[in-house]
């Protein structure tokens, strides 16, 4: 099985226009090019001057080769080749502090979009939902005040309204839990979990909950949630398992969220940066919400062989 941070796999190499002087071939004519005309001009000078000792003529020979190549190969070979070094660790500076600022960016992107969810589903549950309830109970207060004579009709047509709101009161109650889990706020974490779990079919679900709702930071309770929500609706989706694991405890200074599955499993990699537009969405979301949580997220998973998900909170000496 394949073990993998998201955030530790390195993206596939970019390709970098190469200094034209930079090239190993150019390299080498030059230097050839160089070495022949200083050599030609060596030959000419010596040729004019007096008769000299062997040995002067070899020293002569190779300072002046290297007096005037030095400046050829500096400026034709070693200065451009700075110059690409230099631009390039600038450039990969720059990645760098791009990327950074789309993990915040990012990181800020799901902190509007929780909170935005949040108000709209308590403004469902606090305004449209009493509404609808008391429009329910008016109705009902009417019926037994019906004329005998229309009686059977109009009765007929009050039930077929209060089945419609109660169909409405149900379709908010869902919207609400999927637009923000109210039912964190109202009862805590573990309460939240365990409804999110119950909700789970065709499959079996073992839950271990071995934590206290204290033991779980305010501002970690709706990414946790967030983040067991998305991987078991993975689970129903792709995976095909006949048993799903749940553990969320607290070991000393860590707190551990583990989903785990039997079911077909798939390649990490694959999934995570597929040219396709589908893959691997829900995957970054819940590594990007652990990451900037100050937490550590894995996918432990192989073809056929299951799919372990683990975030791991450490909030020093416990």
């Amino acid at each position: 099985m394949s073990r993998v941070n998201p955030l530790a796999v390195n993206t596939a190499q970019r390709e970098d226009k190469r200094f034209p002087w930079a090239s190993p071939f150019r390299l080498l004519t030059t230097i050839a090019a160089a070495i022949f005309v200083v050599e030609a001009f060596n030959m000419v000078a010596l040729h004019l001057l007096p008769p000299l000792p062997l040995a002067v003529e070899v020293i002569g020979d190779a300072l002046i080769l290297i007096i005037l190549t030095f400046p050829v190969l500096y400026y034709f070979s070693y200065k451009p080749l700075l110059q690409h070094i230099e631009k390039r660790r600038a450039a990969e500076s720059a990645l760098k502090q791009s990327e950074r600022t789309l993990r915040r960016l990012s990181n800020q992107l799901l902190k509007v979009h929780d909170t935005e969810r949040h108000k709209l589903a308590v403004d469902l549950h606090n305004e449209l939902a009493p509404k609808i309830s008391a429009l329910k109970f008016k109705v009902e207060t009417v019926m037994p005040l019906v004329d005998t004579d229309q009686g059977p009709d109009f009765e007929l047509e009050c039930r077929r309204i209060l089945e419609m709101f109660q169909d409405i009161h149900a379709d908010i109650r869902s919207l609400t839990g999927n637009l923000s889990p109210l039912m964190i706020d109202e009862l805590g974490l573990l309460p939240a979990v365990e409804g999110l779990c119950d909700r789970v079919s065709d499959v079996r679900l073992q839950l271990r909950l071995a934590c206290m709702e204290d033991d779980v930071p305010a501002p970690l309770k709706i990414i946790i949630y967030r983040v067991l929500e998305e991987a078991l609706e993975n689970i129903g989706r792709h995976s095909q398992a006949k048993h799903v694991w749940v553990s969320l405890q607290r070991e000393g200074p860590q707190l551990c969220l583990q989903v785990k599955d039997d079911g077909s499993g798939f390649i990490v990699e694959d999934k995570l940066f597929a040219k396709t537009g589908e893959a691997g969405i829900g995957l970054s979301t819940m590594c990007e919400r652990v990451s900037h949580s100050g937490g550590s997220f894995e996918i432990d998973a192989a073809p056929q062989g299951g799919t372990t998900i683990s975030a791991i909170w450490n909030f020093g000496p416990g």
